[in-house]
């Protein structure tokens, strides 16, 4: 995965969920520390907040990453040859994990265009507002800086001293502002307004500057900037709104709490507060204002007043219920099982009968009393039996939505309609007759799917978890593509494919890896035993099966890294000239290098990616 598109818009989704946990873990903790002091409360809240900005960050690194990937992983299970040239595909194991189902997936992917298209919509409006706001700032310091000093400074210095703030703070006084209020870093500045001024005693002007004062020592500017790209980049979840009000709420408190102390009477500090609430009209967001945050709150907790706790509870039942119904709203659209949307006429699928054809179709096992129909749909003649129930719309969106997929990545068309036999159970399936020979495998548990190479039929058993039926037809219709587009003669191939080729394009179209086939792969690399995938031709044997299909999986995920997704479909025609008319260089003309080179920049790759 690493279309900008989808890492983007996957990134916003998993926030939903993690937004969600990391908020309402935090209103408990905050909960817990509700007597404890402003400061605790105020680092706790800048904790969550960077959390939040962190797990969207890892997301969208894990999702961009060539060697990981969010999905299903399948236990592979032992090599078995199957008569026939026939391609098996992993058993369905046991499956651990869950996951998204296909058509979920589908109805995300198509919606992500829209959802990153808003998401930028919405972060450059904010953008713009913030841009706006540190303009303002900014123009406010430059006339701050020309006009000539407050008759407070040099009682602003003093009380800078027994704060142990170093940075000279220049102090203003002006009509450009309703209240008193600090803004810059590397020059700060203390804007107080002349109106509110005439109304406050000395005490209480002193108690002002400390509050502002302490914003400076703190650096709370340069906090307040960044608390406003978090909520600019992740605007559209709850939590983080709500988190940033607990950091700009417990940051009042804990300035409020020095003041006090400076001024020895939080009554007369409390009046001050609500003299100049008076005469605010506004304030600047980026800017750090005395008046900031809850008043009400503020004074009563400064005179020690009961605090209203119900409508406290309201302020964070709110957001933090929005959201949960937000991350069940993501929750709910990605565990639906798929649905037709519409009628099967309306998706282009028309099921026929043996008499609709013109022809009896043809028993895919034994005994002919399954009753074998066929539902035709835009690229697949799909035969299954009634037995199979609606599991049957599911499997069908789901081989459209691969077919559609892999003939984008690999620029080719088949020019049949693909026969996909389903079967429901295993013990049916252990009765096909495509294979008969087959059927102990399947029996063990060995065999889920295969791709029969001549007559390009796709076989599987249809698993009730919709990730894993997705994956299973994604691997058995990428060896029908891989068989249209190498032709498979003994005579032509012999030699001269890969021997990774097929299974190793199967599993990285599929896009998930095991992580007992990564831990494969990485002792592989660190016992320094990475073959020569260049010399890898001729054919598998029970034993080099497994390893080879793990080392064409990584190897097609290098070229896509190394040279692009075009690579692939680039490498894929070029072995197909090879095979057929005999001539042309594979590798030099694929990717301009020597096999040799080919070999080594795989195995300085593969190094990489395990850090060896």
């Amino acid at each position: 995965m690493n279309s900008w598109t989808q890492i983007v818009g996957w990134t916003l989704i998993h926030f939903a969920w993690q937004g969600a946990i990391v908020g309402l873990l935090t209103a408990g903790v905050l909960r817990l520390y509700r007597h404890r002091s402003a400061n605790a409360r105020y680092v706790i809240a800048c904790v969550a907040l960077m959390i939040m900005l962190a797990s969207a960050l890892v997301t969208a690194r894990v999702l961009a990453g060539p060697d990981l990937s969010l999905g299903l992983a399948v236990i592979e299970p032992d090599a078995v040859t199957l008569p026939g040239a026939l391609s098996t595909a992993s058993s369905n194991g046991t499956h651990d994990e869950m996951t998204l189902g296909s058509g979920a997936l589908n109805r995300i992917d198509e919606a992500l265009p829209g959802i990153v298209l808003i998401w930028l919509a919405g972060v450059a409006v904010l953008l713009l507002r913030m841009a706006a706001g540190l303009l303002k700032v900014r123009q406010l310091q430059v006339t701050a800086l020309a006009n000539e000093a407050s008759r407070w400074q040099s009682t602003a210095e003093q009380i800078a001293r027994r704060l142990g703030i170093r940075t000279f703070v220049r102090v203003v006084e002006t009509t450009e502002v309703d209240s008193p209020t600090a803004l810059g870093w590397l020059r700060p500045v203390i804007l107080l307004p002349i109106a509110a001024l005439a109304n406050l005693t000395p005490v209480q002007v002193e108690a002002i500057l400390t509050h502002e004062l302490i914003h400076i020592r703190r650096h709370d500017y340069v906090i307040n900037v960044l608390q406003t790209i978090a909520e600019t980049v992740l605007f559209y979840h709850p939590a983080v709104w709500w988190t940033s009000r607990q950091i700009r709420i417990e940051r009042e408190h804990y300035c409020d709490d020095v003041a006090v102390q400076v001024c020895g009477d939080p009554v007369e500090y409390a009046a001050a507060l609500t003299e100049l609430e008076e005469w605010r009209s506004r304030e600047v967001s980026l800017a750090l204002a005395a008046t900031g945050g809850s008043l009400r709150d503020r004074v009563r907790r400064l005179l020690k007043a009961p605090v209203d706790h119900d409508a406290r509870s309201l302020n964070w039942i709110v957001p933090v219920g929005l959201t949960l119904a937000l991350a069940a709203g993501v929750y709910v659209l990605s565990a639906a099982p798929s649905q037709a949307e519409g009628t099967l006429a309306d998706n282009g699928v028309q099921s026929a009968s043996a008499s609709d054809a013109g022809q009896a179709i043809e028993p895919m096992a034994s005994p002919v009393s399954f009753g074998w129909q066929v539902l035709r749909t835009d690229h697949f003649d799909i035969h299954y039996y009634p037995a199979l129930g609606s599991a049957l719309q599911p499997a069908a969106d789901s081989a459209e939505l691969a077919y559609r997929r892999i003939s984008t990545e690999l620029r080719h068309d088949l020019p049949f309609r693909v026969p996909l036999i389903l079967f429901k159970t295993r013990s049916d399936f252990q009765q096909q007759t495509i294979v008969p020979q087959a059927a102990e495998a399947i029996a063990r548990g060995q065999v889920a799917a295969f791709t029969e190479p001549r007559r390009g039929r796709v076989v599987m058993l249809v698993d009730e978890n919709p990730s894993v039926l997705h994956q299973r037809i994604t691997h058995e219709l990428t060896h029908a593509f891989a068989f249209e587009i190498i032709p498979r003669s003994e005579a032509q191939a012999s030699g001269r494919v890969p021997i990774w080729v097929d299974e190793g394009l199967a599993e990285y179209m599929s896009g998930v890896w095991d992580p007992v086939n990564l831990s494969r792969i990485r002792e592989l690399v660190s016992a320094g035993n990475v073959p020569s995938m260049t010399a890898l031709t001729g054919g598998e044997t029970d034993q080099t099966r497994g390893a080879v299909a793990n080392l064409g999986h990584a190897a097609f995920e290098f070229i896509e890294a190394e040279y692009g997704k075009a690579a692939v479909w680039q490498f894929l025609n070029e072995i197909r000239r090879n095979v057929v008319d005999g001539a042309g260089e594979v590798y030099p003309t694929a990717f301009n290098r020597t096999p040799e080179e080919f070999d080594s920049a795989f195995a300085q790759y593969l190094r990489r990616r395990f850090n060896l």
